[in-house]
Protein backbone atom coordinates (compact mmCIF):
# COMPACT_ATOMS: atom_id res chain seq x y z
CA UNK A 1 0.00 0.00 0.00
CA UNK A 2 1.75 3.31 -1.59
CA UNK A 3 -0.80 5.96 0.20
CA UNK A 4 -2.49 6.07 3.40
CA UNK A 5 -6.54 6.30 3.01
CA UNK A 6 -9.02 6.95 6.00
CA UNK A 7 -12.33 6.66 6.64
CA UNK A 8 -14.81 7.67 9.42
CA UNK A 9 -17.34 4.54 9.15
CA UNK A 10 -19.08 5.20 11.86
CA UNK A 11 -20.46 8.09 14.15
CA UNK A 12 -23.07 8.72 16.35
CA UNK A 13 -24.18 11.20 18.90
CA UNK A 14 -26.86 11.11 21.72
CA UNK A 15 -27.69 12.63 25.34
CA UNK A 16 -24.48 10.40 26.47
CA UNK A 17 -21.78 12.33 23.97
CA UNK A 18 -20.73 11.33 20.96
CA UNK A 19 -18.68 8.43 19.46
CA UNK A 20 -16.26 8.71 15.89
CA UNK A 21 -14.29 5.46 14.41
CA UNK A 22 -11.88 5.76 11.88
CA UNK A 23 -10.20 2.92 9.73
CA UNK A 24 -6.81 4.07 7.93
CA UNK A 25 -4.74 2.07 5.94
CA UNK A 26 -0.88 3.08 6.88
CA UNK A 27 1.52 3.84 3.82
CA UNK A 28 3.79 0.69 5.42
CA UNK A 29 0.95 -1.91 5.56
CA UNK A 30 -0.78 -1.72 8.98
CA UNK A 31 -4.18 -0.73 9.43
CA UNK A 32 -5.32 1.37 12.54
CA UNK A 33 -8.57 1.17 14.11
CA UNK A 34 -9.30 4.28 15.81
CA UNK A 35 -12.22 5.93 17.92
CA UNK A 36 -13.29 8.48 20.10
CA UNK A 37 -15.66 9.13 22.71
CA UNK A 38 -16.94 12.54 24.15
CA UNK A 39 -19.31 13.33 26.63
CA UNK A 40 -21.31 12.49 29.45
CA UNK A 41 -20.63 8.15 28.37
CA UNK A 42 -17.22 8.58 29.73
CA UNK A 43 -17.51 9.14 32.93
CA UNK A 44 -17.88 5.41 33.47
CA UNK A 45 -14.19 5.73 33.70
CA UNK A 46 -14.34 8.35 36.48
CA UNK A 47 -17.62 10.86 37.59
CA UNK A 48 -15.19 14.35 36.26
CA UNK A 49 -14.08 12.55 32.84
CA UNK A 50 -15.49 13.79 29.01
CA UNK A 51 -12.92 12.17 26.89
CA UNK A 52 -11.76 8.66 25.93
CA UNK A 53 -9.30 8.12 22.78
CA UNK A 54 -8.36 4.52 22.05
CA UNK A 55 -6.77 2.45 18.61
CA UNK A 56 -5.74 -0.68 17.53
CA UNK A 57 -2.87 -1.73 15.04
CA UNK A 58 -3.14 -4.50 12.88
CA UNK A 59 0.33 -5.58 11.87
CA UNK A 60 1.00 -5.46 8.03
CA UNK A 61 0.90 -9.16 7.63
CA UNK A 62 -2.26 -9.79 9.38
CA UNK A 63 -4.23 -7.09 7.08
CA UNK A 64 -5.05 -9.68 4.27
CA UNK A 65 -7.13 -11.99 7.13
CA UNK A 66 -9.21 -8.90 7.64
CA UNK A 67 -12.12 -9.41 5.08
CA UNK A 68 -12.83 -12.56 6.45
CA UNK A 69 -13.43 -11.18 10.45
CA UNK A 70 -15.86 -8.49 8.59
CA UNK A 71 -17.97 -10.97 6.27
CA UNK A 72 -15.68 -11.04 3.11
CA UNK A 73 -13.54 -13.16 1.47
CA UNK A 74 -9.80 -13.17 1.24
CA UNK A 75 -8.49 -10.49 -0.86
CA UNK A 76 -11.39 -8.65 -0.14
CA UNK A 77 -10.62 -4.42 0.19
CA UNK A 78 -11.00 -4.79 4.57
CA UNK A 79 -12.12 -0.99 4.50
CA UNK A 80 -15.65 -1.46 2.76
CA UNK A 81 -15.94 -4.37 4.80
CA UNK A 82 -15.15 -2.76 8.28
CA UNK A 83 -17.13 0.44 7.28
CA UNK A 84 -20.48 -2.00 6.80
CA UNK A 85 -19.70 -3.84 10.14
CA UNK A 86 -19.04 -0.26 12.19
CA UNK A 87 -22.61 0.56 10.82
CA UNK A 88 -24.32 -2.44 11.25
CA UNK A 89 -22.96 -2.90 14.56
CA UNK A 90 -24.02 0.50 15.92
CA UNK A 91 -20.98 1.66 17.10
CA UNK A 92 -19.13 -2.03 18.71
CA UNK A 93 -15.57 -1.31 18.55
CA UNK A 94 -14.28 -3.19 15.62
CA UNK A 95 -10.99 -3.50 17.39
CA UNK A 96 -12.31 -5.71 20.06
CA UNK A 97 -13.86 -7.65 17.92
CA UNK A 98 -10.70 -8.47 16.31
CA UNK A 99 -9.49 -9.41 19.99
CA UNK A 100 -12.29 -11.50 20.30
CA UNK A 101 -11.64 -13.35 16.80
CA UNK A 102 -7.99 -14.40 18.25
CA UNK A 103 -5.99 -12.00 15.70
CA UNK A 104 -3.00 -10.16 17.75
CA UNK A 105 -3.78 -6.87 18.20
CA UNK A 106 -2.08 -3.80 19.45
CA UNK A 107 -3.56 -1.30 21.96
CA UNK A 108 -3.34 1.94 23.13
CA UNK A 109 -5.74 4.38 24.92
CA UNK A 110 -6.12 7.62 26.73
CA UNK A 111 -8.61 9.32 29.28
CA UNK A 112 -9.10 12.70 29.82
CA UNK A 113 -8.25 15.99 27.49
Amino acid sequence: MADERTILPFQSKDDRGTRSMWATTLSDGPLKLEGQDLGASVSFFAEDLREYEWDWTVAAADVPLLAEHFGGKPGDDPIPLIRHWMQQADGRDPGQHLKDAGLEVQFWSRLGD
